[in-house]
């Protein structure tokens, strides 16, 4: 405590230093994280519906009907219609999703207000909402093809997905345009069975009446796996450029210190200290500034990387992000940077070996 004390300010610039390279470990691996364990969050963001399969209804069948046979296949945990057009809202193109319940998809892409209900409402992404210059409770105009109609705001969404131009309507909402329209595309919730085989029974069942039947599962996973290995790098880089950094500040002051203290360590060792323990004494010394800077850095990672990531994707869509901090992610990195200090100083600190009371008189 003594030698922390006595060299203060060297110890706040390595506090400092030490907070950033925590956080940056711990920003990444949160990142990474949610990109390649647990992909929610990650997925969530693009504005996609973690279903496994998506089917497309052939334009002559009626989509209530195959709908209502698909229903009733083993393990089918629930079917949803999920079309997706291009409309414009007060002339700004907007890909709009068409449902007919809202409440049973399972990713609510909107964080403020609510998703449409009614034949009169909208939802439609912030992007789009600050383009337009209206909000929650205001009235657009959709156009879809040549035919409009008026509709009320309920709720502002998020998607990275088409640059954030996104929107909602309901099936009701949607007939108010085209009153023929029944929608062509479902997406298919499975239980205990595998998505190759369910497709192959549908395809048998259903004949003709489905086409280009889509596995989401392979899809996404096909789709994220670039987005894991670029992160994957990225989160390596920061790894290494961590470990560098903390290895050449402690090479400099620990090589400093023992120049500086070279005869007092002389005479500890005259006195009976042997080099591991003045060895100890050295990298304990540097011991509460590294774990300060450490715990401060993880506390920042842990409250600040989800508003630093909405801020950095706010511009492709994204308004709040919600990635999962699992502690033990938090902890990881933390308890990695300590580890590495300590054996670092250790091995720095070894060069006081060559220190000794003898070589001192004779100097």
């Amino acid at each position: 405590m003594n030698s922390m004390l006595a060299h203060a300010k060297q110890n706040i610039m390595v506090l400092g230093i030490v907070v950033a390279l925590t956080f940056a470990t711990v920003f990444s691996t949160v990142l990474y994280y949610n990109i390649a364990s647990d992909q929610t969050a990650f997925l969530d963001i693009f504005g996609s519906e973690p279903a496994n399969v998506m089917l497309t209804v052939d334009p002559d069948a009626d989509t209530s009907e195959v709908s209502r046979s698909i229903r009733e296949m083993d393990h089918v945990r629930k079917v949803n219609l999920f079309d997706l057009i291009e409309t414009k809202v007060d002339g700004q193109t907007v890909y709009t999703n068409v449902t007919n319940r809202y409440d049973e998809l399972e990713n609510d892409v909107v964080y403020e207000g609510r998703q449409p209900q009614h034949e009169n409402e909208i939802s439609i992404s912030w992007v789009r909402s600050d383009q337009i210059g209206k909000t929650i409770g205001d009235s657009v105009e959709v156009e879809n093809g040549g035919k409009r109609a008026r509709y009320l705001i309920t709720g502002l969404s998020q998607s990275i997905g088409n640059l954030g131009q996104v929107g909602a309507l309901t099936l009701d909402g949607m007939k108010e345009m085209h009153p023929d329209y029944q929608g062509s595309t479902l997406f298919v919730y499975l239980d205990g069975v595998e998505n190759k085989p369910f497709i192959r029974s549908v395809q048998d069942t259903l004949g003709d009446q489905i086409v280009d039947p889509l596995d989401i599962d392979e899809n996404i996973k096909s789709q994220t796996g670039m987005y894991t290995a670029a992160i994957f790098a990225v989160m390596l880089m920061v790894l290494a450029i961590t470990v560098l950094v903390v290895v050449m500040i402690l090479y400099l002051v620990i090589k400093t210190l023992i120049i500086k203290r070279k005869t007092e360590f002389g005479v500890m060792k005259a006195i009976g200290y042997s080099t591991l323990q003045i060895m100890n004494q050295i990298s304990l010394s540097f011991l509460p500034v590294i774990a300060g800077g450490v715990a401060i850095g993880g506390v920042i990672g842990y409250f600040f990387t989800n508003p630093m990531l909405s801020v950095l994707l706010s511009g492709a869509g994204v308004k709040r992000l919600a990635f999962n901090v699992e502690p033990f992610v938090i902890l990881l990195p933390c308890v990695g940077i300590l580890i590495v200090a300590y054996v670092v100083s250790m091995l720095v600190a070894r060069r006081i070996r060559k220190i000794s009371a003898y070589g001192l008189m004779t100097e």
